[in-house]
C-alpha cells in the first residue's frame, strides 16, 4: 500500500514537472521589454553598484563603530581606574552599532512595517 502511493506520488510530481517547464529568466526578461538601457539580463546595474555600495559602508561603520567601543572599554589598567569618558564612549558605540543592527532587522522584515 505505502510503495503504491510513493509511486502514485512520484508519478504525480513527474507529470507536473514535465507538464509546464520552467521558461528561461532571459528569455522572460526580453520578452517583457525590462531589458532598457543601461540593464543586462534585466538588472538595472547602477542600482545594484549604489546597493552594494551603500551596504558595504554601513557595515563597515557598524564593525568600526562595535570595534572602537570595545578599544574604548579596555582602556586603562582595570575597570576602577578606566576614565569614566572612555566608559560612556564605549557604551554609546556600543549602543549605536546595535540600533544599526536593529535597525536593518527592522527593514528586513515586512512584518514590522505594514
Amino acid at each position: 500500500m505505502i510503495t503504491a502511493l510513493t509511486a502514485l506520488s512520484a508519478s504525480v510530481v513527474t507529470a507536473s514537472l514535465v507538464a509546464a517547464p520552467a521558461a528561461p529568466l532571459v528569455a522572460v526578461a526580453a520578452e517583457s521589454g525590462a531589458a532598457g538601457e543601461g540593464q543586462l539580463f534585466g538588472v538595472d546595474w547602477g542600482s545594484f553598484v549604489l546597493v552594494f555600495v551603500v551596504a558595504f559602508a554601513a557595515s563597515v561603520l557598524v564593525v568600526a563603530a562595535y570595534s572602537l567601543g570595545l578599544r574604548l572599554l579596555a582602556a586603562g589598567d582595570d575597570r576602577a581606574h578606566r576614565p569614566p569618558i572612555a566608559t560612556a564612549g564605549a557604551y554609546a558605540c556600543i549602543a549605536l552599532s546595535g540600533a544599526a543592527v536593529l535597525y536593518g532587522i527592522y527593514l528586513i522584515i515586512p512584518l514590522f512595517h505594514p
